[in-house]
């Protein structure tokens, strides 16, 4: 067994943020209609292959390596900021940095089909539905 000092931090485990994309915060509140547009955002683009219970196997999710996030356990454990997920949603897999490939996300690309402020509401979801309630700041 080899024992080594170093410590992995939970931004370790995701990708970095672009410049372009840190620090960016949720302009939206976290009300009952956002909510409620999230989740409905959520189901219909998000859900076949995250699943309703956003633990990553929807049923298309079979078909995919790597497969597709299991949201709850990434916002529980990895914690990443809310301008991760809005970056790594809008952008897809395409957006992945190089040092990162070749891991080959399916993830679509939603920045032509979702506004910016629908991407936000499913954030504001995915947090709320994980538990966690309002999303993490860098």
């Amino acid at each position: 067994m080899i024992l080594t000092s170093e410590v992995i931090r939970p931004a370790d485990l995701r990708p970095p943020i672009p410049e372009r994309y840190r620090g960016l915060k949720n302009p939206l509140a976290q009300g009952e209609k956002n909510l409620q547009s999230g989740e409905w955002l959520y189901d219909i683009h998000c859900s076949a292959c995250h699943g309703g219970n956003l633990e990553g196997n929807g049923p298309e999710a079979g078909g995919f390596l790597p497969p597709p996030a299991n949201l709850i356990a990434l916002i529980t454990a990895v914690k990443p900021p809310e301008s991760y997920l809005f970056w790594r949603i809008r952008e897809g897999g395409p957006g992945l940095p190089e040092a990162w490939k070749p891991w080959n996300s399916a993830m679509p690309v939603w920045k032509e089909e979702l506004t910016d402020d629908d991407i936000w509401r499913i954030i504001l979801y995915i947090y709320e539905a994980a538990g966690e309630g309002s999303s993490p700041h860098e």
